[in-house]
């Protein structure tokens, strides 16, 4: 996830999260949490010493993959931005249909 969605996701500037990356500002728990929620992750996963190796889920593994493919965030920019959901429905039908070719 870049620092830009991240920092949008959370409410802040990308220039905040870069600080909070570079040790420059702490981070407060409430935002670590907001962080942690975003990622999909527990908020132990950032307290080394807690034994508790970040594991993101499969629909997060899934999430950071289309984040970084250009194309895909369109597409789900723009499948998101139908409202009909009959049509939605066939839309995805036909997208996995092609998916297995």
């Amino acid at each position: 996830m870049s620092q830009e969605k991240l920092g949008e996701s959370i409410g802040i500037t990308f220039q905040q999260v870069q600080k909070y990356e570079r040790g420059m500002n702490r981070v407060g728990a409430a935002r670590l949490q907001s962080i942690a929620h975003v990622l999909g992750l527990s908020i132990d996963c950032f307290y080394p010493n807690s034994g508790t190796q970040p594991q993101p889920s499969e629909n997060m593994k899934t999430l950071f993959k289309v984040a970084d493919d250009e194309d895909a965030t369109k597409l789900l920019e723009a499948f998101a931005s139908i409202k009909k959901k009959g049509l939605k429905k066939n839309i995805l039908e036909l997208v996995e249909r092609i998916s297995r070719l």
